[in-house]
């Protein structure tokens, strides 16, 4: 229970930083924008990997719930953030 209740903090985490940087993305500069998605994608990656590494060096027999619990939360805050986005957007377009 443990390794699937850190697993969905660290996944909501990740997807908390996913929408700052995505937030940084303007019609004034869009390219500095991208880079900083671009970059902050790499440290999301690479802290991901990191503390897979981790957990699967100190507590193996909970690496499993752990990732499972990391992945379905990290992709189910980006679903959820995407639904958001459209939904506010497909409230601003004229018909």
């Amino acid at each position: 229970m443990v390794a699937v209740v850190l697993g969905a903090l660290l996944g909501a985490v990740l997807t908390f930083v996913a929408e700052r940087a995505a937030s940084s993305v303007t019609p004034g500069n869009p390219f500095r924008g991208l880079a900083i998605v671009i970059v902050m994608t790499g440290v999301r990656l690479t802290g991901a990997v990191i503390v897979l590494a981790a957990y699967s060096y100190f507590a193996p027999v909970g690496l499993v719930p752990f990732g499972f619990a990391l992945g379905v939360s990290f992709v189910a805050g980006l679903g959820i953030e995407a639904l958001r986005i459209s939904l506010r957007n497909a409230t601003q377009t004229s018909v």
